[in-house]
């Protein structure tokens, strides 16, 4: 990137009154007029060239170190200012877009002809953001003149940060061969958990031989029952309330992440349903790989908007598969996320919602107070409705840590 800019013309005056003063002292001390009307064409060409000077080459390049990183974290643009004349100052001034924020504001280099200026730039909530731009503005004091030049920055995609969850003990729902979490003593379970006498019926390939020869009298092994964890997890992007970086969609992201994140390392599997936007499916899988699938999914989630109104709630329901635990995080506030709840408890599966409604600014006059309890009341029998239809509703705000929050959901094995 490159642009042209013109520079004031006094050192061409001085160069003018150089000349003409040294072409009329010759004529005085030689006698010869003729040199005054020789060093006129001379001088008449700098006083043109001053009013006209030479336009100065200015190139600057802009490098932005990454163009994807976590909220919170910084992104580094790197200003190149070159032009063929030495200067003396230059200012970089940031831009930020209406999302981020960058430090330094301002920043003033040189003197030199190469100068090299960082500023970091920071976005306050998840999502994919334009940085801004920059203002390169070039001063000379010999030419009391300046130049500036304006530059756009790219977009940067700031996934959200997961919220910090240690652990999650949640009730498994699925019993096969294969499971990360153990259930209780029994005869058919594979992994071994002790020994029993004999009793009458047991059969012969259960008996424990070392035991048996070690007291003399039969003993059969007892197992234990191996289960596993398949746990969907729900995000109502049908609704956003709250200020930017702490809204419903913020927190419930964030939480979504921060329980995919654990237990993913506890070797679960976890899918993902977004509701908004495009709705997105996500069938319980293992791995980091599940994870990046679920991150992308969550950032479609602010990222594409659509006028389309699809049944969410029969959607929900036919993409969790069977015997799925669901966590639904939502706001409580569309009555298409409500329906989506309950016809997820209606296929079977056992449903838990995280509410992420933020609190919201006290009322100023007695109808607000008013208005606002009677809204408070509904959303009371609201919550009493889905209790008895066997869905907890857990309020949460993203502050607390999140394991401890599901506590109330969390339980030992099934069938213990």
């Amino acid at each position: 990137m490159s642009s042209g800019v013109r520079w004031g013309g006094t050192p061409h005056a001085r160069r003018c009154v150089v000349v003409l003063t040294l072409s009329l002292t010759l004529a005085l001390a030689f006698g010869r007029p003729d040199l005054v009307v020789i060093a006129a064409a001379p001088a008449a060409f700098l006083i043109i060239r001053g009013m006209n000077p030479r336009a100065a080459a200015l190139d600057v390049a802009v490098t932005v170190d990454a163009d994807w990183t976590v909220e919170d974290e910084t992104v580094r643009a790197t200003v190149r200012v070159r032009t063929d004349q030495r200067v003396d100052a230059v200012r970089v001034g940031a831009r930020p877009g209406p999302l981020t924020v960058a430090e330094p504001g301002v920043r003033v280099a040189g003197p030199g002809a190469e100068v090299e200026v960082e500023v970091d730039f920071t976005a306050r909530r998840w999502g994919r953001w334009p940085l801004g731009g920059v203002v390169v503005t070039l001063y000379c004091d010999e030419l009391r003149q300046s130049a500036s030049r304006a530059v756009v920055l790219p977009a940067v995609t700031f996934a959200p940060r997961p919220a910090p969850v240690r652990a999650l003990r949640l009730r498994p729902t699925r019993a096969g061969a294969v499971g990360e979490h153990a259930g209780p003593a029994a005869d058919t379970g594979t992994e071994f958990a002790g020994t029993r006498p004999y009793r009458p019926g047991d059969p012969a390939r259960r008996v424990h031989w070392p035991t048996t020869l070690r007291r003399g009298h039969l003993h059969v092994r007892q197992g234990v029952g191996e289960y596993a964890l398949d746990l969907v997890l729900v995000v109502d992007g049908l609704a956003d309330v709250g200020p930017a970086g702490a809204s419903s969609l913020d927190v419930a992201v964030r939480g979504a992440l921060g329980a995919a994140q654990a237990l993913l390392r506890q070797r679960d599997r976890v899918g993902l349903i977004v509701l908004g936007g495009w709705l997105r499916a996500l069938r319980p899988a293992y791995g980091q790989r599940q994870f990046t699938r679920m991150m992308t999914g969550l950032l479609e989630a602010r990222m594409y908007e659509t006028y389309l109104d699809p049944d969410v709630a029969a959607a929900a329901a036919v993409a969790v598969p069977a015997g799925s635990r669901v966590v639904v995080f939502s706001p409580l506030t569309d009555e298409r996320a409500l329906s989506a709840v309950t016809a997820l408890r209606d296929s079977g599966s056992p449903v838990t919602v995280i509410d992420v409604l933020p609190d919201l600014p006290a009322p100023a006059t007695a109808l607000e107070r008013l208005a606002r309890r009677i809204w408070l009341l509904e959303r009371a029998a609201l919550q009493s409705e889905l209790a008895g239809r066997g869905v907890p509703v857990l309020a949460w705000d993203g502050l607390a840590p999140l394991d401890l929050v599901l506590t109330p959901a969390a339980g030992r094995v099934a069938g213990a």
